[in-house]
């Protein structure tokens, strides 16, 4: 998979949702990929993580709930977006409340779903920008990009610029 392409992981059974989800991705300049219940989704997101989770609640094998708990115990960052026929304040609240960042009742609009992951892309792109500027430490060497300095036992180290070639 190209890394400069967000992916997309759809857990969708429905086969006709999950497709048409998948082509308005695509279209959009994303790489969705489907699986069409919760252990196939379960297995791919352990092969790769996605950059944004699409996941429908009630699947077979593994429900969308067992999914969200399993996966913030190791992608506590990955956007989830949920989309579910369950509309009730209470799924909507507890499916929240297990970490999913978001949740759309169906039907829903293409426009709108895709609107909410390209959301979902920018706010994980704003914590990794962050994450990226925070200090390393190696034992006793310690790099911070933000200052861009280094130190090593506590006393600076001097940084040059590589050799041109």
């Amino acid at each position: 998979m190209d890394a400069a392409v967000p992916t997309v992981l759809i857990v969708e059974d429905d086969e006709s949702t999950g497709e048409a989800i998948a082509f308005h991705l695509a279209r959009a300049g994303l790489q969705p990929q489907v699986a069409r219940d919760g252990l196939a989704g379960l297995t791919a997101l352990r092969r790769e993580l996605p950059d944004v989770l699409v996941l429908d609640l009630m699947l077979p094998h593994l429900d969308g709930w067992y999914l969200i708990r399993e996966v913030r115990e190791w992608a506590p960052e990955l956007p989830i977006i949920v989309v579910t026929a369950r509309t009730n304040e209470h799924d909507r609240v507890e499916v929240l409340a297990l970490g999913a960042d978001d949740v759309m009742a169906k039907p829903f609009s293409m426009r709108e779903l895709l609107a909410r992951v390209n959301a979902a892309l920018r706010r994980r792109a704003a914590q990794s920008a962050e994450t990226a500027r925070e200090a390393v430490a190696l034992e006793e060497l310690i790099i911070d990009p933000e200052l861009l300095a280094a130190s090593v036992a506590g006393r600076p180290a001097a940084l040059t610029p590589p050799a041109e070639s």
